[in-house]
């Protein structure tokens, strides 16, 4: 929705289950949105026109565009995460067996949170860049800008820990 274009932002429908994700593309001119039956629908949010459906075998959650918005990764509960590409709706990647969280670090690499760590991915190669061992407790994560760090929070504490040598920074 662009304000100088509308008064009202649009309503996009087309879901016929739960919605469990929303991302905006970096552009700000796509939505992303999941679904418990395993779609995952980009929208025109000025027309509220779907301009694309992918359907997963898997109830989709959580859902994140890559930083040039030409790959958009969504995870399966309790199961692991999808990455397509956004011009045709192919099947790039798939990543681990339990996904609880994941993220971008650059165009094409992606973390990818399972129970007991954090698994880095080159998608355009296929292949895992790195691993990083996690505890249950450390739920929530990001990786820094530049891709070195990673940053888990737990219920009380927030670590910081390289991804490289895997030693906690801060």
């Amino acid at each position: 929705w662009y304000p100088e274009q509308s008064d009202t932002p649009n309503s996009v429908e087309g879901h016929k289950y739960h919605v469990w994700g929303v991302a905006w593309n970096p552009d700000g001119n796509r939505l992303a949105s999941v679904d418990g039956d395993g779609r995952l629908l980009i929208w025109d949010p000025n027309t509220a026109e779907v301009v694309q459906q992918i359907k997963s075998d898997r109830v989709l959650h959580g859902v994140e565009w890559n930083k040039d918005g030409t790959l958009v990764a969504a995870f399966a509960h309790q199961g692991p995460t999808s990455v397509w590409r956004t011009d045709n709706g192919e099947l790039q990647q798939t990543i681990g067996e339990r996904t609880t969280a994941f993220n971008w670090q650059d165009g094409s690499s992606l973390a990818v949170r399972s129970e007991s760590s954090v698994v880095t991915w080159d998608c355009e190669l296929g292949q895992k860049t790195g691993e990083l061992p996690t505890t249950d407790s450390e739920y929530i994560f990001r990786t820094s800008p530049d891709g070195k760090y990673l940053a888990t929070a737990s219920a009380s504490s927030v670590k910081v820990r390289s991804l490289r040598t895997t030693e906690e920074v801060a």
